[in-house]
């Protein structure tokens, strides 16, 4: 029987055989090609947004003289289980991540206490006081819902006792807010008290609920014992109606307490800004005593809703905790993904793309070359510019350059740059100029200007 012939049809089709079942034995399972759940990238027009308020934030932190502290991203958790207290909400959504010996490790859930952190292991009580630190970044809960990668940043004044320092926060917050466009911003104040006048509110509080225990959602029943001022927060509507004739903190604070909220009162009508008591304000946090605020912006809808964006105050506990010392602490939080949120669905930041009006265009190798000095030239002086140099011919460049609808077109080969020199051309009208190098800085701001003028 005669032997049969192999085609070579077949080795090809045995050889892609092989080499398909090697890429699938090195592909265990498919791969999900998507960011984790509670994440989310920031990106195109959020992205603008983003480096909006993080340059607002930095800018004004460098011009107030507060230096900036990058904390790592884990951090020990017994430093949160012990500056936050037992019963803050945020220690139970604590991102846990290893365990080092003896010792449980979290992706950092607050800013403040690593400042405090920062503060007493550096020993920045040696500098000149008071210290003024901000700082930004992400921050994590392990949450069923929601975010569990937020953004956060926040301002503290550590070492100084003085009321102008609270009044300072409050002040860089709303200038935050304000240098972002938002100009409607208005405060909201109330008292946590300090540890010896809180006593006799606590006692108050819990006499009020006493007769009316059963009427309370489970939460508020937890939090009546652990935290009572968060009753005053809950969105419950039994609840709700019951702290409508609830005892107020502000009438049990002691002196220096009302003295304290009285002074920073005082401060903001004089500096006329709008300020109100509210005194269903509430912290989460064991860490805060005398006088807490918050920052709120109404929204521009039907509702009118109220959007809070900062909030801070006294933190005179935080060292104290810490290192046994009383130093006072003045310090806020900015929630920057609600703000940046906000100015999205308020469209109040322009995000619109608008391309450079100048398109450089070289043409062959020696041009390409001189480009790059062109473009540092440009860089130094604040003039953007377009350029596709991965396109070789003129037509394909000059497709390019129609497509972002560039006003001027920078053209030169290899001739121009002997002459040290390119030709600006016109688009709309396909005039055109030689223009020096030496003079290419100054012609193409006052084209920039005249476009200014015109738009």
């Amino acid at each position: 029987m005669p032997k049969k012939s192999i085609r070579f049809v077949d080795i090809k089709k045995k050889l892609n055989k092989e080499k398909l079942d090697r890429m699938n034995r090195g592909v265990a399972k498919k791969i999900t090609c998507q960011v984790s759940k509670g994440m989310h990238d920031i990106i195109f027009d959020e992205r603008k947004i983003f480096d909006k308020v993080m340059s607002e934030i930095n800018n004004i932190g460098n011009f107030y003289g507060y230096e900036k502290i990058v904390p790592p991203i884990v951090e020990y958790a017994d430093l949160f289980s012990h500056g936050l207290g037992k019963d803050s909400l945020t220690l139970k959504e604590m991102f846990s991540v290893k365990s080092i010996g003896d010792k449980n490790l979290v992706l950092r859930p607050e800013g403040a206490i690593t400042m405090i952190r920062a503060y007493l292991e550096h020993n920045l009580a040696a500098f000149s006081q008071p210290v003024k630190v901000f700082y930004s970044g992400s921050y994590f809960k392990d949450k069923e819902e929601g975010n569990k990668e937020f953004y956060q940043a926040g301002f503290e004044i550590i070492g100084d006792d003085n009321t102008i320092n609270d009044i300072e926060m409050i002040f860089l917050a709303r200038t935050i807010l304000s240098n972002v466009g938002i100009h409607n911003s208005t405060v909201e104040l109330n008292s946590v008290g300090c540890p010896k006048c809180f006593k006799n509110y606590e006692k108050m509080l819990e006499k009020y609920y006493k007769e009316k225990s059963k009427k309370l959602c489970s939460v508020c029943k937890n939090n009546l014992k652990s935290n009572p001022l968060a009753l005053f927060s809950c969105e419950d509507e039994k609840c709700k109606a019951l702290r409508v004739d609830a005892p107020r903190i502000t009438d049990f604070i002691c002196v220096d307490c009302k003295g304290h909220l009285q002074t920073i009162l005082r401060y903001l009508k004089d500096m006329k800004i709008p300020a109100e008591i509210n005194p269903e304000i509430s912290v989460d946090t064991n860490y805060y005593t005398r006088t807490i605020w918050r920052v709120v912006a109404e929204a521009n809808n039907e509702s009118k809703d109220k959007v809070v964006f900062a909030w801070g105050g006294r933190q005179d506990e935080l060292i104290r905790l810490f290192s046994g010392q009383n130093k006072p602490v003045s310090g806020f939080v900015f929630d920057t993904d609600r703000l940046i949120s906000f100015l999205r669905s308020q469209r109040i930041i322009d995000t619109k793309y608008r391309p450079p009006a100048f398109f450089l265009m070289p043409v062959g190798e020696t041009a390409k070359r001189k480009s790059f000095e062109i473009l540092e030239e440009l860089r130094r002086n604040d003039i953007k510019v377009a350029f596709s140099f991965g396109k070789d011919s003129v037509r394909s460049q000059m497709k390019i350059a129609d497509k972002i609808k560039a006003r001027y077109i920078l053209l030169f080969g290899q001739e121009e740059v002997g002459r040290e020199e390119v030709i600006l051309q016109e688009t709309s009208s396909d005039l055109q100029e030689n223009v020096s190098m030496n003079r290419l800085v100054k012609v193409l701001k006052n084209k920039i200007e005249k476009l200014n003028t015109i738009n």
